[in-house]
C-alpha cells in the first residue's frame, strides 16, 4: 500500500514510524489512535491530520447518512484527533 511504501521510505533513512489505522470520525477511535503512537514512538513532536472524505454524487441524491458521514470525518476529526493530542 501507499502507506507502507512511506514507511519503508522514511526507515530507508533512518527515520522510525509505524501505521496506525481508525475511524477519525469517531471520538473514541481518534482517542486511542494518538494514545498508540504515542506509547509506541515515545511520544509525537508533530501532529498531521490528514484524512478526508469526499462522495462524488449529485447533490439531490445525498442522503442524510451520507451527510453525516461527510461532516463526522470532514469537520469532527480534526477537532477529536487534535483535543486527543494536547
Amino acid at each position: 500500500s501507499g502507506a507502507e511504501a512511506a514507511l519503508e521510505s522514511i526507515q530507508r533513512v533512518g527515520g522510525d514510524g509505524i501505521l496506525l489505522q481508525a475511524d477519525l470520525s469517531l471520538r473514541e477511535q481518534a482517542r486511542a489512535l494518538v494514545d498508540r503512537a504515542t506509547q509506541s514512538l515515545g511520544g509525537l513532536d508533530l501532529l498531521v491530520v490528514n484524512a478526508a472524505n469526499f462522495e462524488r454524487v449529485h447533490f439531490d441524491e445525498v442522503d442524510d447518512a451520507s451527510w453525516d458521514r461527510a461532516l463526522g470525518l470532514n469537520l469532527s476529526r480534526d477537532h477529536f484527533v487534535n483535543h486527543s493530542f494536547f
